[in-house]
């Protein structure tokens, strides 16, 4: 459920950019029935129109964390626009938020560890001030140029998203795993609808 998009505060390209970014997981994952749970995304504490597709990666990465049950690591921004084949297109104002993002790390230490995922396609456009670019250099600051969304979790979850052979750990067999588990008749409890929901499409 896009709450932004419900309580009128997304405007039309950032409620296409979440229908391609389900569609997207939806054919990732498989699915030969209608998804067996509900997820909600919303802008914390933003009381003002949002629109654009550039936060569709970044909303991706945190679907699949939550379905997986894998945190996100908090010290990496993301940004960039996905299509419904994974592929991670270009965004708009890329210097201001790498310079933002950079701006509030500084301020509050650099760790080595912190970063930017961006589109790869976007990396022709940058034109970052000295001190960005000297923490770069230096290895105090990070910025992952990448082009498909597979690409930025491992950065961001230590995990893979998915195996040549299937097998293995990664994100995609872990959700996997856990659909599979909740569909099953002694899986862990639910509400007494979507009980009766699965009996019947079971029937």
């Amino acid at each position: 459920m896009d709450i932004e998009r419900k309580a009128e505060l997304g405007g039309n390209i950032h409620a296409k950019g979440m229908m391609i970014m389900q569609a997207y997981l939806i054919a990732e994952l498989e699915l030969d029935q209608q998804l067996p749970f509900s997820a909600s995304m919303v802008f914390e504490q933003s009381y003002s129109e949002v629109d654009g597709d550039s936060a569709s990666l970044a909303e991706l990465c945190a679907l699949i964390s939550a379905l997986a049950n894998q945190p996100i690591n908090q010290q990496i921004a993301v940004t960039g626009s996905v299509d419904q084949f994974g592929n991670v297109q270009p965004v708009g104002g890329l210097n201001e938020k790498i310079e933002g993002f950079f701006d509030i790390c500084h301020q509050r230490e650099l760790t080595g560890q912190q970063g930017v995922i961006i589109p790869a396609s976007n990396v022709r456009h940058l034109s970052l001030s000295q001190a960005v670019v000297s923490a770069v250099e230096q290895g105090h600051f990070h910025i992952w140029a990448i082009d498909r969304a597979d690409e930025a979790l491992p950065l961001l979850t230590g995990k893979i998203w998915s195996t040549e052979d299937g097998l293995g750990d990664c994100l995609l067999n872990t959700i996997q795993e856990r659909i599979s588990l909740f569909n099953q008749p002694d899986g862990p409890q639910r509400p007494w609808a979507l009980r009766w929901l699965n009996w019947f499409n079971h029937r």
